[in-house]
């Protein structure tokens, strides 16, 4: 019998001004995640879908989808 996968998802939203800040710690983030034991991979997910703003500003959303 093959092994399941369990996938472990994290959406964040953030003000779209400091999305380059976001991707570059996102990217150290899931890279330090994935020297915990358990977790064999991830993807960094940039859905284009609009996100309505509280503030009535741009905002951006990633999803992590953790293995």
């Amino acid at each position: 019998m093959a092994e399941s996968a369990v996938i472990y998802e994290v959406t964040l939203d953030a003000d779209a001004d400091i999305s380059a800040e976001l991707d570059a710690w996102l990217t150290m983030h899931v890279h330090d995640m994935l020297r915990l034991p358990g977790f064999v991979d991830a993807r960094i997910l940039h859905p284009e879908t609009p996100i309505a703003s509280v503030k009535n500003g741009a905002q951006v959303r990633r999803v992590v989808q953790y293995t």
